[in-house]
């Protein structure tokens, strides 16, 4: 047994779904999971919700077999995040949103844009909990991955939230780690 806390804990695997067949099917994998969460609320029909966004995002673009494949692996994807209790803690309170779009202008007039997957005020803390629904990696991977998508929600959400601290936690899909991205050195982000 390991020496973390449970929301550390890698989770036991659920039994596996096959995974869309190519890079493509995993991104627009991906881009359904983000579009059935961003409608899902407590009692929702997931397999409608899948189906819809299917509908949407890939209309007729894939043969039967492709479209159940990725049907099952989406619809697994989806039921896992909404039964994780961080999922469960965050969607379920008062002020939480979901697919929060921003943009952010640097000064030098570029432009960031993203959507905070969820979002909400727990403790007087902004939290931002975003959703992987790629190929499971461990946590050391993930911080380093994301690391500047983590300081530039963080910053996004205390611009937007005034002075309050914001707390950036990635969620993994596949197998339910949930990764806190909490503090990012200065040092971290020059090799990024």
């Amino acid at each position: 047994a390991q020496d973390l806390p449970d929301s550390r804990r890698r989770r036991r695997r659920e039994p596996d779904v096959p995974p869309p067949a190519s890079i493509a099917d995993a991104s627009l994998a991906g881009t359904i999971v983000h579009d059935v969460l961003e409608q899902w609320y407590a009692n929702s029909d997931v397999g409608a919700l899948v189906d819809a966004a299917l509908a949407r995002h890939a209309g007729g673009e894939q043969d039967t077999t492709e479209r159940l494949q990725l049907r099952g692996a989406v619809s697994a994807l989806v039921a896992r995040v909404v039964a994780h209790p961080r999922w469960q803690s965050i969607a379920d309170g008062p002020v939480a949103r979901r697919e929060l779009c921003f943009t952010r202008v640097l000064p030098d007039g570029t432009t960031v844009e993203g959507a905070l997957d969820l979002v909400t005020v727990l403790d007087g803390e902004t939290v931002i909990l975003d959703v992987k629904s790629g190929t499971a990696k461990d946590a050391a991977t993930l911080a380093t991955t994301y690391a500047l998508q983590a300081a530039t929600y963080r910053e996004v959400a205390t611009a937007i939230a005034g002075e309050r601290r914001a707390r950036f936690e990635l969620l993994q899909a596949e197998d339910g780690l949930v990764v806190p991205l909490d503090t990012l050195s200065s040092a971290m982000l020059d090799t990024i």
